[in-house]
């Protein structure tokens, strides 16, 4: 539980036990800023990038994290050292140029990544601006008080097209 969801929804809340077994079961590490998610299927070995709610995505901190992770799989993980590194998420739309600077965090991340494939009907991001996962997509009396929320969200949806971006990573470091 996160007091990080306690200020978000108002409701001590554990969102992400579906996530614990990644990490119990020696697949999915957090090196630095970033977690990594070791996976096969038919194309080979991938390593999924994921970015944690209190990820630092300072240009320095990604490099760095990155850099671990090339290194902690080197060394424990040798089947896949070199695997291409993969990310899912908003962040990576091509869209956030019309409202982010250049020299944003975000801006930075997504500069990392050639996407590859959008999921048109995803609205993966939106969770993260409505944190309680009881509350419907729609507008509700009791976010009233922030509306900002709402606005910020259609105006992500309809006008700047944001889905859920898979990318994989030019660079390494």
């Amino acid at each position: 539980m996160k007091t990080d969801d306690l200020r978000k929804s108002g409701k001590l809340v554990f969102r992400w036990g579906w996530w614990f077994p990644r990490q119990l079961s020696m697949r999915e590490f957090r090196l630095g800023a970033l977690e990594y998610e070791m996976s096969e299927d038919a194309n080979g070995k991938k390593i999924f990038l994921h970015i944690p709610s209190d990820a630092d995505l300072s240009e320095r901190s990604v490099s760095h994290s990155i850099g671990a992770a090339n290194s902690f799989f080197e060394k424990y993980y040798p089947d896949f050292a070199g695997a291409d590194m993969y990310c899912d998420s908003w962040m990576l739309a091509p869209a956030l140029r019309e409202v982010l600077p250049e020299s944003s965090n975000i801006m930075n991340f997504r500069r990392r990544f050639e996407v590859i494939r959008v999921n048109e009907d995803s609205k993966a991001f939106l969770e993260w601006i409505y944190p309680d996962p009881s509350v419907s997509y729609t507008v509700r009396e009791k976010y009233e008080p922030r509306l900002w929320r709402h606005l910020f969200g259609i105006f992500l949806l309809i006008f700047l097209a944001i889905r859920l971006y898979s990318g994989v990573i030019f660079t390494k470091i």
